[in-house]
């Protein structure tokens, strides 16, 4: 689809990538346990950062437009067994900083159960105070946010695939093709 619409794209990456790109930028986010959940409309995307460091990145096939009643406990039971996986110890949650992002993440109701099973108040992720991009207030856009400023720091890698031809080949195939015209 992107080729036959003459698109060329310069990152490819998954949403756990951006929200991890987006999470590293938060203050103190170095310290302790960060939980980020991405409630998509299909599907939520768990990302579980101990100090700083990815430990684990899930997809969970709750979306926003099911989290109500049962599904939604079953979320949360998926997100509390998560941060248990990072060695978080239930009861502890004076370390651990829970995070909301995309289409569920305006939802009271969640917000309530989160805060709840986990004994901590989630945040809501806000793009715009992590990137600078005005447009992106809405927790909804936290993953394209990410993937923007995920394909900043890349850009500043310049990271050069491209065989590098030695100078002395390069002034070779010069010396060559000034022969070559000399002599037509």
């Amino acid at each position: 689809v992107v080729s036959a619409l003459g698109l060329r794209p310069r990152l490819v990456s998954v949403d756990s990538l951006a929200l991890l790109e987006l999470c590293r930028r938060l203050p103190g986010a170095g310290r302790g346990v960060l939980v980020a959940l991405d409630l998509g409309s299909r599907a939520t995307g768990i990302l579980v950062l101990r100090d700083g460091q990815p430990h684990l990145a899930r997809s969970v096939p709750v979306g926003a437009a099911e989290l109500a009643g049962l599904r939604l406990q079953s979320l949360v039971g998926e997100v509390r067994r998560s941060i248990l996986s990072a060695g978080v110890e239930s009861g502890r949650a004076d370390d651990i900083r829970v995070l909301l992002a995309g289409a569920g993440a305006a939802s009271p109701e969640v917000s309530r159960q989160v805060a709840e099973a986990l004994g901590v108040t989630p945040e809501r992720l806000s793009p715009a105070e992590l990137c600078g991009a005005a447009a992106a207030h809405d927790p909804s856009f936290a993953v394209a946010a990410g993937l923007a400023a995920l394909g900043e720091r890349r850009r500043a890698e310049r990271v050069n695939l491209i065989p590098q031809v030695p100078a002395q080949t390069r002034a070779r195939r010069r010396n060559l093709a000034l022969v070559g015209a000399l002599c037509a």
